[in-house]
């Protein structure tokens, strides 16, 4: 990818960004209301957005990446229960044991 087509791309994702943020905050839908899976839509579009800019800068930030494909899966599974995405999900992104001596 050329510089040029990678500063395109940023430029057109922080203008998509802006609008989607936009959206989502000007969204008052609470949990179980009609709108939510709406403000639900939203906030999957932001994730998408923030992962592709994540995977378009020179140094991709691995650990970033599945975090954002990690928050994508289980916001999706909003949509499609029965895809199972909440199971990839912990592949991307195992929970990690705690420590109770740190």
């Amino acid at each position: 990818m050329s510089e040029i087509n990678r500063k395109e791309i940023v430029e057109l994702v922080t203008q998509a960004h802006n609008l989607v943020e936009k959206a989502y905050l000007a969204n008052p839908a609470v949990p179980n209301s009609e709108e939510w899976l709406n403000k639900r839509r939203l906030l999957l579009a932001d994730l998408s957005l923030h992962l592709t800019d994540a995977c378009v800068k020179e140094e991709m930030n691995i650990e970033k990446i599945k975090r954002y494909l990690y928050s994508i899966l289980i916001i999706a599974d909003d949509f499609a229960p029965d895809a199972g995405l909440k199971e990839t999900a912990e592949k991307v992104l195992p929970a990690k044991p705690i420590s109770l001596n740190a």
